[in-house]
């Protein structure tokens, strides 16, 4: 019997050690997943922010481009009122200059919404601290911002697996009997395994972000 005892001891221990092993495997898995929920969810708000900023920017150009419009209609009303080819020449050159005003904003709109490098060199007009081609566009920003919030969730969800891996763990260590411990030392492999898969998910598309 003493001989059975200390070989089931002995396996008991055995069977522990792998389970703390695995626990700590997990246990390291958690702490990235929760950094890089961390980071990723700051870029999430940083991306929204941002894509905020240009949509405002897009709106400011808009405002000014409907003025602008508004004094081009008011002025070519006023040649109805004039008589004189002098009179409605310097209005149609000043209209000429305003109509060449509103196409450079309706491209700088595009620019900002779009972002330089989706559409051709040729039509870059809206610069950045006196380069052009530097402009990150809106819809650029929210994409941005979608990929850092689908990747912090899978980053999330990935921690809450493994902590869940890490309490069953603890439960499977402190059970005594031997087909409940394989049964929750299962269901940690299982917990802790999804969890790591999510982690790995969140850092893949978190690698691909280049902004």
């Amino acid at each position: 019997m003493n001989k059975e005892d200390d070989s089931s001891a002995a396996n008991s221990s055995r069977f522990e050690l792998i389970c703390a092993a695995v626990m700590a495997i997990f246990a390291s898995v958690g702490v990235l997943s929760s950094t890089y929920s961390g980071i990723t969810g700051a870029g999430w708000l940083n991306g929204s922010q941002v894509a905020s900023q240009a949509y405002f920017w897009y709106q400011a150009k808009s405002i000014k481009e409907t003025i602008i419009a508004g004094q081009r209609d008011f002025l070519l009303s006023l040649k109805d009122t004039f008589t004189t080819k002098k009179q409605n020449a310097s209005i149609d050159s000043y209209v000429k200059k305003i109509n060449k005003d509103i196409n450079r904003l309706t491209q700088e709109k595009y620019e900002i919404l779009m972002g330089s490098k989706n559409i051709d060199k040729s039509k870059w007009v809206q610069d950045i601290d006196g380069k052009y081609g530097q402009v990150i566009g809106a819809k650029e920003w929210d994409e941005v911002a979608a990929q850092y919030g689908t990747s912090s969730d899978s980053f999330t969800y990935a921690t809450v697996y493994l902590q869940l891996a890490l309490v069953i763990g603890a439960l499977t260590i402190m059970i005594t009997y031997l087909i409940p411990r394989y049964f929750f030392f299962a269901i940690m492999i299982g917990f802790g395994c999804y969890g790591t898969y999510l982690c790995w998910q969140g850092y893949a598309l978190y690698s691909t972000l280049n902004l």
